[in-house]
């Protein structure tokens, strides 16, 4: 499918650069020694419920993967490697057998806290059965009661709040550290997409503030229609 396949290829740049997911009492976390990290699904069809890591140091770290973000998190040593890959068993023989392999991923040497996005796979032979985004962990970056916009979709979006508007191209990430609110602490909330040389609406709503919580909105192209859709996650781990 053409839109999954440029979704994927999207996701490659966006590994390349820092992100953020999110992480109960992140700044006592980040003390500690290790990695923490946590597992997402994004329109995976088939359940994923748990990923083994490895890495030269890595004998198999377990990660639950689940459909929302919460505060269970998996430590990886630090001096584990920095080239993973991700097998649906506990065996290190995993490694070697690629219907076993689920993803790889190279990570950042000074990463300490990220969540691991699991996105449907190529279907091209000899590759893992699923793509993995390393969304980087950064209170600084994505402090409580902020939004993340993703634009997985192949066109530049939009989200206006109130009577600001917000732009992402393809590919690209931006987090909005203080959405403008109006009355009540909510906002008037529509989003667009570009093409055809004009804006065009494919959605609205009135968005509470997100509180203390930190809330992913990922923007994507649905295969079946072709059309951006956007997804909400919220980050329980800051829940108020």
């Amino acid at each position: 499918m053409k839109s999954l396949v440029h979704l994927l290829a999207i996701c490659s740049c966006l590994a390349a650069v820092p992100h953020a997911g999110a992480q109960q009492a992140p700044a006592a976390k980040e003390a500690d020694q290790g990695r923490h990290i946590r597992g997402l699904s994004f329109r995976i069809e088939e359940p994923l419920d748990v990923a083994y890591v490895y890495a030269p140091k890595i004998p198999g770290v377990k990660i639950e993967v689940k459909g929302y973000l919460n505060d269970i998190s998996s430590a990886l040593p630090m001096e584990g490697g920095t080239d993973l890959v991700l097998t649906n068993s506990a065996d290190p023989a995993s490694v070697k057998d690629p219907a076993a392999i689920l993803a790889k991923a190279k990570i950042a040497p000074t990463l300490k806290s990220a969540v691991f996005m699991f996105l449907p796979g190529t279907n091209k032979a000899g590759d893992p059965k699923y793509r993995l985004l390393v969304l980087e962990d950064s209170v600084n970056d994505f402090p409580a009661g902020s939004l993340k916009l993703m634009n997985l979709s192949p066109l530049p979006v939009r989200m206006q709040l109130e009577t600001k508007n917000f732009d992402v191209k393809s590919g690209q990430i931006l987090v909005i550290k203080d959405p403008p609110m109006g009355d009540n602490q909510h906002a008037s909330m529509s989003v667009f997409s570009f093409k055809g040389d004009k804006w065009q609406s494919f959605g609205s709503s009135v968005m509470p503030a997100p509180g203390r919580a930190r809330v992913f909105q990922v923007f994507y192209e649905n295969p079946a229609s072709g059309k951006v859709e956007m997804r909400g996650i919220r980050d329980v781990a800051f829940g108020d």
